[in-house]
C-alpha cells in the first residue's frame, strides 16, 4: 500500500469523510458493554459474510486490485481512507474500520485491497471473539434464503460452512502475504523480466536462466497457485510475444506499477494482441514483477526431458489446469526443452518467438497445446518467478517434498482412476440397461404390430362376416315384401346362423330388422285370408291387402317373436323387439303384456312416434284414457301429419268428455288427409249430440261424398232430418240406405219412425215389423237397439189398434230391459184403458219407481188410482205430474175431477176455471166446472156455464147439458 503523506488521526478521518468529534478517544469514556458486545457481535457476522462473499466470488488469494487505477483527487481519497482503516485495526476499533471498508467496496466491490482489510478485520475478530454457532446458524439461514447456498454447492450444514470458512481464512492470508509483496515490489522498482541484472531480489535472468530441478521445482509450485483470469482467450504465440516486448528495452527495473500497466495497456493497444482485452493490467503487472524476480535459476535446457517430464507430472497432479489435459508431460518437457534450445529467448523478436513456437508444434506435434488456456501459462510464470525469489530450487528438501505431494497425488489419481473405473461400470450398466430397455421395447413394438396385424386381420374377417348378415336380411326383407314368406324365413334364419360372437349390439339390430319385418308381413294379412277392415274403437281403420293365408299369417307372426327374443338376448333395451312382442300380445288380447313391452319400447327409444300411438291404443282399450291421451299427445307432437293419431286422440278426448277437443282433434285428422272419412263421421256424431244439427249434416255429407255407400253415415244423417223435422229428407236418406242393404234393422227402424212422423202409420207398421223380424235373428246387435226396434213395433201395433198383438210385443221389450219405461208405461196404459186398473198400478208403479220424474207415468198412475177410486193418492200423482209439465191442460183437468171426486169442490173449481183460461173451447171443463158450482149451491154461476156450453157448441152432450139446467 503507498504511503505518499503523513496523516494524523483526525486529518485522516476528515480526508475520509469522518467528524472526529463523533469518534471515542482513548480519554474519553467507555462504551457500554452490552452495545460493546452488539457492535463486535455485528462486525463479526459481517466479516463472516465477507469472507463467504469472496468465495463466492472467486477472488481469494488470486488476484491483486491495481492500486493505481489514475490520479487526482479521488486516488488520493482514498489512500487516506485506507490507512485511516488501518490504523482503526491497530487500535482495535473494527467498527469504525468495516464502516469505512463498507463504503469503499460500495464503490468498488472489485476493489483487492479493501477485501484484504476486510478479510484482516476479520481474522482478528475472529481470534479474538470467535465465531458462535448462533452467528453460524444466522449466516446459514440468510445463505439460505438468498439463495447462496446453491452458488457454494456442497454445503449441507454448519460443519461445512465452517470448514468453508477455515479455508477461506487460509486462502486470505496468502492474499494478504501477496498484497504485501506487491507494495514492498511497487517501493523498491522491478527487476528485467530477461538476462538484466539488478540489485537483491530485484534482478531477475530470463527463464533460461534457471536450473532444471529449479525449473521442475517452481512448476510443481505453480500448479497448485491460484487461477489468474483474463489470459484464457490468448494463445501461446501472443504470450511469448508479449513477454519479449515486456522485456525489449532489458528491463522492467525503476518502473512503478502504473508505468508498468501503463506499458503493458499501451503493447496491447498497438500489437493486437487477441484476448487480452478483458485482462486486468495489475495481473500483467504482477506476472511481470515475478518473472523478474530470480535471475540466478539455471535454464531449462540443464534438465533432461525425463527429470522435466516428472516435474510435469507432479504438477499436473497438484491442480486442475484446464487445457492442459490433452497433452502429456513428455511433450509438454520437449516443448519448453526446445523453446530454451539456444540458451535464451531474449535475443528474439516477437514474430520470431511466435514463428519458433508456430514451427515446434508442427514438427514435434505437441497436441493439447492449440486449446491450452493462457491464464495457467501466465499462472505457470508467476509461480517460476515466486519460488525463485524464495530460494526454491532443485533442492533435496524441495524435491523431497515435491515426492511426497507426487505420492498424495498419485493416490489421488489413483482413486481418481477408482472412480472413474466406477463411472465407466456405471456407464456401461446403464449402457447394458438401456440396450435391455430398448430390445424390450423393440419387442413390446413387434408384439404390439403382430396384435394390430392380427386384430385387422380378424377385423377384416369380422367386416365380411357382418356382411353376410346384412345381405341375408336385405333378402330376407325383399322376400316378406313380396309375399315369399317362406324365402323370407330361410333368409333370416341364415343370417341368424351367421351373427359374429361378441357383436350384441349389431346381432340386436339385425334380429329386430328381421322380426320387424315378419311381424309387417304378418299384419299385412287380412284376418280373413282377404278382404277388408273397417276399424273402430281407437283404432285406425284402413284395410289388409295381404294375399296371405291365416297360416301365413300365424307363421310370420311366430318367425317375428323368434328373432325379437334373439335381439332382446344380445340387448335387453332393444325397442323394435319389445314393439315386436308388444304386437304379438296385442293378437291375443294379453293387454297388460301388450303394455308391458309397449312402454319398453318408448324407454329404449323415445323418439319412435310409432311406440306410443301403439301405447296408447293398448291404453284407450284399458280404459285408461288420461294416459291414452298423453301417449296420443306426444305420438302428434313428434309426427304432426299422422292423422292416425289425432283421430285416436279425439276418441279418446270424448271418453273424457272433452267434446269440444275431440271434435278439434277429429278436424285436425281430416285437414291432414281430406279423404279422412272416419273422422268426419265422428265429428258428425259429436256435433249432433251438441244439437249442432247444421254442423254435424255437412260433416255427414262430407262422409257420403267420400263414400257414397256407408249406410251409417246415410242413416245418421237420415235421423238428423227426423229430429230436426225435416222427414222427407230423412225418408230419402233412409231409402238409399235400405238400397244398400235392405234388410238393416237399423235402417228399417229408423225409416219407421220417420214415417210415423209424416202419419204414415200403414207404411210405418210395415217397416217396424221388417226391423223387429231381423232384429230378432241378428245375435250381434247391440242390446239397446233391439229393444227400441222391438218397442217401435210395439208402439206401432198399439197405435194400429192391434192392442192384443202389442202386449207380447211390449212384455218382449221388458225381457230385453226390464227397466224399459216406455214399455211400462204403454202396458199399465192398456190395462188402465180396458179397466183393469190393478193391473195396470202393477207396471206403472215399476215406472215410477225407474223414473220419478216421468210426467206420462205419474198422469197414468193419477188416472188409475181415480179409477181406484182412491182419490187423495190420484191428486197427489196428479200435481206431480202438474209439476212436471205446468202448460199440460190435460193433468189440470185429471186434477179437477179428482178434487171433486174427493169432494174437494174449491180446489175443484179453482183447477176448472184454470183450464178453460188455458183452452176456452174445453167444452167438458165448462159442464164439469157447472156440476162443481151446484155442488157448492152456484146456481147462477152453474147455469152460466150450461147455457154457454148450449149456445157455443148446441150438439155437445146435449141431454146431459139440458137435464142439469132442468135440475136447477
Amino acid at each position: 500500500m503507498s504511503t505518499n503523506q503523513n496523516w494524523t488521526d483526525d486529518e485522516k478521518k476528515s480526508a475520509a469523510g469522518i467528524d472526529p468529534s463523533s469518534q471515542s478517544s482513548g480519554g474519553g469514556k467507555e462504551p457500554d458493554q452490552d452495545e460493546d458486545k452488539k457492535k463486535k457481535k455485528k462486525g463479526v457476522f459481517i466479516a463472516i459474510a465477507a469472507a463467504v462473499a469472496l468465495l463466492l466470488l472467486g477472488l481469494g488469494g488470486v488476484g491483486i486490485y491495481s492500486a493505481v487505477k489514475g490520479g487526482g483527487a479521488a486516488a488520493v481519497e482514498r489512500d487516506n481512507m485506507l490507512s485511516l482503516i488501518q490504523r482503526y485495526m491497530d487500535r482495535g476499533e473494527y467498527d469504525r474500520a468495516l464502516d469505512l471498508l463498507e463504503e469503499l467496496l460500495i464503490k468498488n466491490a472489485n476493489d483487492m485491497e479493501a477485501l484484504a482489510l476486510l478479510e484482516e478485520a476479520m481474522s482478528r475478530m475472529a481470534a479474538e471473539d470467535g465465531i458462535s454457532d448462533s452467528d453460524l446458524e444466522e449466516l446459514f439461514r440468510r445463505l439460505a434464503e438468498s439463495g447462496g447456498l446453491d452458488a457454494l454447492g456442497g454445503i449441507q450444514g454448519l460443519d461445512d460452512l465452517r470448514a468453508l470458512l477455515e479455508a477461506a481464512n487460509r486462502n486470505n492470508a496468502t492474499m494478504n502475504e501477496l498484497l504485501r509483496q506487491q507494495q514492498g515490489q511497487g517501493m523498491a522498482g522491478a527487476g528485467g523480466v530477461a538476462g538484466t541484472s539488478g540489485s537483491g531480489s530485484g534482478s531477475a535472468g530470463g527463464i533460461s536462466s534457471m536450473s532444471r530441478d529449479e525449473v521442475a521445482d517452481r512448476i510443481d509450485q505453480m500448479m497448485k497457485s491460484g487461477d489468474y483470469k483474463g489470459l484464457e482467450n490468448m494463445d501461446s504465440d501472443e504470450f511469448a510475444r508479449l513477454m519479449q516486448e515486456l522485456a525489449a528495452d532489458g528491463s522492467l527495473e525503476g518502473l512503478s506499477q502504473e508505468e508498468i500497466a501503463k506499458r503493458i495497456e499501451k503493447l496491447i493497444a498497438e500489437g493486437g494482441y487477441e484476448g487480452l482485452e478483458g485482462l486486468d493490467t495489475a495481473e500483467l503487472a504482477k506476472l511481470a514483477k515475478n518473472l523478474s524476480k530470480d535471475a540466478t535459476a539455471d535454464s531449462l535446457e540443464d534438465m533432461s526431458q525425463d527429470e522435466v517430464a516428472n516435474r510435469i507430472d507432479q504438477m499436473m497432479k497438484s491442480g486442475n489446469y484446464e487445457g492442459l489435459e490433452d497433452m502429456d508431460s513428455d511433450e509438454f518437457a520437449r516443448l519448453m526443452q526446445e523453446l530454451a534450445a539456444d540458451g535464451s529467448l531474449e535475443g528474439l523478436s516477437q514474430e520470431e518467438i511466435a514463428k519458433r513456437i508456430e514451427k515446434l508444434i508442427a514438427e514435434g506435434g505437441y497436441e493439447g497445446l492449440e486449446g491450452l488456456d493462457t491464464a495457467e501459462l501466465a499462472k505457470l510464470a508467476k509461480n517460476l518467478a515466486d519460488d525463485a525469489a524464495a530460494g526454491v530450487g532443485g533442492s533435496s528438501a524441495s524435491i523431497a517434498k515435491a515426492e511426497a505431494e507426487r505420492k498424495a497425488q498419485a493416490a489421488a489419481e489413483e482413486k481418481r482412476r477408482a472412480a472413474e473405473e466406477k463411472r465407466q461400470e456405471e456407464a456401461a450398466r446403464q449402457k447394458a440397461e438401456a440396450e435391455r430397455k430398448a430390445a424390450e421395447a423393440k419387442a413390446a413394438a413387434e408384439r404390439k404390430a403382430a396384435e394390430e396385424k392380427a386384430a385387422a386381420e380378424r377385423n377384416k374377417a369380422l367386416q365380411a362376416q357382418m356382411n353376410k348378415v346384412r345381405d341375408e336380411i336385405s333378402l330376407g326383407k325383399a322376400a316378406a315384401n313380396s309375399g315369399d314368406y317362406a324365402a323370407a324365413k330361410q333368409h333370416f334364419d341364415a343370417a341368424k346362423e351367421l351373427l359374429p360372437e361378441g357383436q350384441n349390439a349389431f346381432n340386436a339390430e339385425q334380429m329386430a330388422e328381421a322380426a320387424l319385418a315378419m311381424r309387417e308381413a304378418s299384419d299385412g294379412i287380412a284376418s280373413s285370408g282377404s278382404g277388408s277392415g273397417s276399424g273402430s274403437g281407437s283404432g285406425s281403420g284402413g284395410s289388409g291387402s295381404g294375399a296371405g293365408s291365416m297360416a301365413d299369417k300365424k307363421a310370420t307372426a311366430a318367425a317375428a317373436h323368434t328373432y325379437a327374443t334373439e335381439a332382446v338376448n344380445n340387448d335387453p333395451r332393444n325397442a323394435v323387439a319389445h314393439y315386436v312382442f308388444g304386437k304379438g300380445a296385442e293378437d291375443v288380447q294379453n293387454w297388460p303384456t301388450a303394455l308391458d313391452e309397449y312402454n319398453q319400447a318408448v324407454q329404449a327409444d323415445s323418439d319412435n312416434y310409432l311406440y306410443y300411438y301403439e301405447l296408447g291404443k293398448v291404453q284407450y282399450r284399458m280404459g285408461k284414457f288420461s294416459e291414452a291421451r298423453a301417449s296420443f299427445e306426444t305420438c302428434c307432437k313428434l309426427n304432426t301429419r299422422f292423422e292416425n293419431a289425432q283421430y285416436n286422440l279425439g276418441m279418446t278426448l270424448n271418453r273424457l268428455g272433452r267434446r269440444d277437443d275431440a271434435i278439434a282433434a277429429y278436424r285436425k285428422a281430416y285437414s291432414i288427409n281430406p279423404m279422412y272419412d272416419k273422422a268426419y263421421l265422428e265429428a258428425a256424431r259429436l256435433l249432433d249430440a251438441k244439437n249442432d244439427s247444421a254442423g254435424a249434416i255437412t260433416a255427414y255429407q262430407q262422409v257420403i261424398r267420400l263414400d257414397s255407400a256407408n249406410t251409417s253415415a246415410l242413416r245418421e244423417l237420415g235421423t238428423v232430418y227426423a229430429k230436426d223435422g225435416r222427414y222427407q229428407e230423412a225418408e230419402q236418406q233412409f231409402r238409399k240406405a235400405l238400397a244398400l242393404s235392405a234388410d238393416d234393422p237399423l235402417t228399417n227402424y229408423n225409416l219407421s219412425t220417420t214415417l210415423y212422423g209424416q202419419d204414415k202409420l200403414k207404411d210405418s207398421l210395415t217397416y217396424a215389423q221388417k226391423a223387429y223380424t231381423t232384429a230378432k235373428s241378428d245375435s250381434k246387435m247391440n242390446s239397446a237397439n233391439k229393444v227400441s226396434i222391438v218397442y217401435n213395433y210395439a208402439l206401432l201395433l198399439d197405435e194400429s189398434g192391434r192392442i192384443d198383438d202389442s202386449i207380447p210385443v211390449y212384455q218382449e221389450a221388458l225381457k230385453l230391459d226390464a227397466r224399459h219405461v216406455r214399455s211400462l208405461i204403454n202396458l199399465g196404459n192398456i190395462f188402465l184403458e180396458s179397466g183393469d186398473g190393478s193391473t195396470a198400478l202393477t207396471f206403472l208403479m215399476k215406472a215410477v219407481a225407474l223414473d220419478p220424474s216421468n210426467f206420462e207415468a205419474n198422469n197414468n198412475m193419477g188416472k188409475a188410482y181415480l179409477q181406484q177410486k182412491d182419490y187423495r193418492v190420484a191428486v197427489d200423482y196428479f200435481q206431480t205430474a202438474l209439476k212436471l209439465d205446468s202448460n199440460n191442460n190435460d193433468v189440470r183437468a185429471n186434477l179437477a175431477r179428482a178434487y171433486a171426486s174427493a169432494e174437494d169442490y174449491e180446489n175443484a173449481k179453482t183447477m176448472y176455471t184454470e183450464v178453460i183460461k188455458s183452452d176456452n173451447r174445453n167444452w167438458d171443463a165448462y159442464i164439469e166446472l157447472a156440476k162443481v158450482c151446484m155442488s157448492l149451491n152456484d146456481g147462477a154461476n152453474a147455469e152460466k156455464y150450461l147455457v154457454y156450453v148450449q149456445e157455443k157448441n148446441p150438439g155437445y152432450r146435449s141431454s146431459e147439458v139440458q137435464s142439469l139446467l132442468s135440475s136447477l
